[in-house]
């Protein structure tokens, strides 16, 4: 009888806190677990792999292949240059996912060749823009900056921010309007380091100004133009006490 009223007893208080559960959830839903589910060679841990929010794994496997782009990555066939980092980067997680190593690898290394390659040509854009500044000439100046970028800006040492191309370049004229005809600028770049991504790309380095000048902090950014070119959007330099 006592287990049995025991037993009567649990029972009843099972069922009161179910309701009690049930009622303080009336109207919401409850949070489900992460679908795992895999969608051909894309799975919920690419989807992860990829900073991607796990609710989202059919949207993003759907979209992924109704790619032909993506579906041809994924069997092998050549990559094109149309394609993104970010692609490149997916196709690897992939790969990894569904254990394709060999794939994994030949996408590793494209990936490895691009980043060489945009960090090659920024810095030869870094120095073009440090030869146009030495030329004095403003038209060869111009040639440096990104026509069709309004988030174009330039910093001189000791001056106000401005903004906008025809702003940036009369900027520069002015500067080259400092200096005697035909005379140019002595200015090099030292302590060059480059960093560069999808389209983009900047540079940090030390502008020496004359073999005992001053010695100005400089940052230039530059991004890729739809011609394939690269412009700078961005530069900045300030003197920095005790730089050498």
């Amino acid at each position: 009888t006592t287990t049995t009223a025991t037993t009567t007893t649990t029972t009843s208080r099972a069922a009161r806190a179910m309701t009690g559960i049930a009622s303080s959830c009336s109207g919401r839903r409850l949070a489900e677990p992460p679908r795992r589910r895999r969608h051909g060679r894309v799975s919920w841990m690419t989807v992860a792999a990829m900073g991607g929010d796990a609710d989202d794994v059919d949207d993003i496997a759907a979209a992924r292949e109704s790619d032909d782009r993506s579906r041809a990555r994924a069997t092998g066939l050549p990559y094109t240059d149309t394609a993104s980092t970010r692609e490149y980067e997916f196709a690897l997680a992939a790969a990894i996912a569904s254990e394709n190593y060999a794939e994994a690898a030949r996408v590793r290394d494209i990936l490895r060749a691009r980043g060489e390659t945009n960090a090659r040509r920024v810095a030869d854009a870094n120095a073009a823009f440090y030869a146009a500044f030495r030329s004095g000439d403003i038209e060869v100046m111009k040639s440096m900056w990104a026509r069709d970028a309004p988030h174009a800006q330039c910093a001189h040492p000791g001056s106000a921010v401005v903004s906008g191309y025809d702003d940036v370049v009369e900027s520069w004229a002015v500067v080259f309007a400092s200096a005697p005809a035909g005379a140019g600028f002595d200015v090099r770049a030292s302590d060059v380091r480059v960093h560069a991504g999808d389209g983009w790309g900047f540079v940090t380095c030390v502008e020496c100004v004359g073999d005992a000048g001053a010695r100005l902090a400089a940052t230039n950014i530059f991004e890729r133009q739809p011609d394939g070119d690269w412009a700078i959007v961005l530069h900045q330099a300030h003197g920095v006490v005790g730089l050498r």
